[in-house]
Order: C-alpha cells, then structure tokens, then sequence
C-alpha cells in the first residue's frame, strides 16, 4: 500500500506502479533499517479510510498547484463584450483587446474542462473569457427566463489563484444563453461585464457565469463545437 498525505491507496502490486506522493517528500521522514522511507503522520495517525489511485492523483495535484499556484489581479468592470465564434472553441467573449500583456486563470476539472480567463498585467482588466474544452455540458432546446438578474455595475476587484480545480463543471447551453457552472454554492452578488454575469459568494470566489445575448448563430456554434471536441 502507499500512503497519501494520511490516506493509505490500496494496490495490488507494486510492479509498474509509479509514485505520486513519495515519503522522501515529505519532511523529517522516517526511514527503515533497509532504508526505506516512512510518512511521519502514518507513525503516529491511522490512516482515516482506504482512496483509489484516482483520488490520490488529484490529492496530489491539488497540492502541487497550492505550492506553484500565484495570485492575479482581475478586475470586473462595466463594459461592452462581443462574441468571436472561433473554430475548435465552443465559446469566446472579448472585452478588451488592446493589452498586448496578458496572463491567464483557468478553472479546471482534471483534464476533462477548461475555463480561461485573460487578464491584462499592466491593468488587471478582464480582455477575454473563453472556452477552451468542455466535456460536461448539456444542450436544452428551450429558452431561460434569466429575467432581471439584480446585478452591481460597480468595479469588483478579485485576487484568484491562476489555477483553480473546480468542485464541479458543467455548461448548460440553452436558446438564448448559456451557463457555467463552477460551485455547487449560492451566489450572494452579481456583476455584470458586457453581456456576461459573474456570480461570487461573500468570498469572491466565482461560483457560476452567464452569457446573456447570445443569437442563434452564437448557439449553433456553440453546439457545433461542443459536439466536434
């Protein structure tokens, strides 16, 4: 068995396998008298329950981009958008392209999702949104009534980490918006950039988006993409 950060991964057999979480990683390991190393908090704390490799993966990674990860400055400001319905992307808002400096926040779900957001270094304005893989998502043939969404037109400053694996990832693209979500939480604001709604908690974390306005040359494109990936 291998442990993980005081999980304990159930194998078979150790042929083939490769470690993701080693105990030379960890500090003040403990070795053997065959020089084999120990993870110090298996000594002293049983393991809490048995993980598949799959969870031990994604334990790992989520430590590795909590080391690695830096803060962007995004700020969330009225402005106009527009649609680029872009080959091999299923969807891409542009608000600013006049920064030549970019950096990028992506929201994640393993390998499988991908949110982009394009942040200006000089100014921290938002320049695009886009979709780069999406492979959790549904297509409902009917229009959501999104009504007034009681949004804020005022400046929103965030500081979020450049890699965010997300709880859950799912777009729902209806007939004349779609929806992403990122949380399974409530949202307690709403900010309005162009035609895209960002919803926070008290955090401001960004839980879901909105992409209102969308015609049907938007949402055929979108379907199109979506299926072709």
């Amino acid at each position: 068995m291998i442990t993980c950060n005081n999980y304990v991964v159930g194998i078979k057999s150790r042929s083939g396998c490769k470690d993701i979480w080693n105990a030379f990683m960890c500090k003040d390991a403990v070795y053997s008298k065959r020089d084999i190393p120990y993870c110090p908090t298996i000594m002293s704390v049983l393991p809490k329950r048995i993980i598949t490799w799959e969870e031990a993966k994604k334990l790992y990674k989520k430590e590795f981009y909590k080391i690695n990860m830096k803060n962007i400055t995004l700020i969330l400001t009225a402005k106009s958008s527009c649609i680029e319905n872009e080959d091999y992307f299923s969807l891409r808002v542009v608000f600013d392209s006049s920064s030549e400096s970019i950096q990028h926040i992506g929201f994640y779900n393993g390998t499988e999702d991908l949110l982009e957001l394009s942040v200006s270094k000089d100014t921290g304005l938002l320049q695009k949104l886009q979709m780069t893989i999406c492979h959790h998502y549904s297509i409902d043939n009917v229009s959501l009534d999104i009504g007034n969404i009681d949004t804020t037109n005022e400046e929103i400053s965030l500081e979020l980490p450049d890699h965010n694996e997300c709880e859950s990832f799912f777009m729902h693209v209806y007939n004349n918006c779609a929806v992403i979500t990122l949380s399974d939480n409530t949202p307690t604001k709403r900010v309005k950039c162009g035609q895209v709604v960002f919803c926070l908690d008290d955090a401001q974390n960004i839980l879901s988006i909105v992409i209102t306005g969308l015609i049907q040359d938007d949402i055929d494109h979108i379907k199109n993409e979506l299926l072709l990936q």
